[in-house]
């Protein structure tokens, strides 16, 4: 896992494929980890990302059309000194709008298939972890179908893939943010590789905000 131009450090790595602005990817680069490639279809939101990340490598790109030889094209075009590629996670935070109570929680709504196209993703490209956030709606949300809730779905589906699973529900005050903005967070490890430790704790962070 050498990600180096020249030096032996090594470091964990990850995709982001739903990056918007670079939220989950500054929580990704403050835990140590280096993105080797982020995904948006929106033009707005990868250049904020390439403002707002040390790691300036996301593109302009549709995830239906994604696939893991075209994902490993984009990571050598973005990383040309890289001299093996080896994806550790893949995290992103698909569009939430049809699974929102503010609007209209359409079990139809192709949006909400977005989901699919993260866990297809990371089916092909097998990384040790994944970390998937949504809204709070998402908990209640029906498949298609109607018959099964869009988390006993991700749960099935990971678990066949090789995975387990955790989420859990936070609220943003809980870390420092100035809004109680809740959150669901999806978590996955293969089995074999080590559980994530501290799991999604309540980390109660005081902090003073000038407004």
């Amino acid at each position: 896992m050498n990600l180096d131009g020249g030096d032996d450090l090594v470091v964990p790595t990850y995709i982001d494929v739903f990056s918007g602005g670079g939220g989950l990817s500054i929580g990704m680069e403050n835990a140590g980890f280096r993105c080797l490639l982020a995904i948006d279809i929106e033009e707005l939101a990868v250049t904020n990302y390439n403002h707002n990340l040390r790691d300036k490598v996301a593109v302009e790109y549709n995830i239906r059309e994604l696939n893991k030889n075209k994902i490993i094209e984009l990571i050598n075009e973005k990383n040309p000194n890289l001299k093996k590629i080896n994806v550790n996670a893949v995290v992103g935070g698909p569009i939430c709008k049809g699974f929102s109570s503010d609007g209209n929680r359409d079990v139809m709504d192709e949006r909400n298939s977005l989901v699919d196209e993260f866990f297809r993703i990371v089916d092909e490209m097998k990384p040790d972890y994944f970390l998937m956030e949504n809204v709070k709606g998402i908990l209640s949300m029906y498949r298609p179908d109607g018959k099964k809730l869009v988390t006993e779905w991700i749960e099935e589906t990971v678990n066949k893939m090789g995975y387990n699973l955790k989420y859990k529900l936070l609220y943003s005050h809980h870390y420092g943010d100035p809004q109680k903005r809740p959150r669901v967070f999806f978590v996955g490890w293969k089995e074999g590789v080590v559980a994530p430790k501290n799991f999604l704790q309540h980390q109660h962070i005081a902090r003073t905000w000038m407004f």
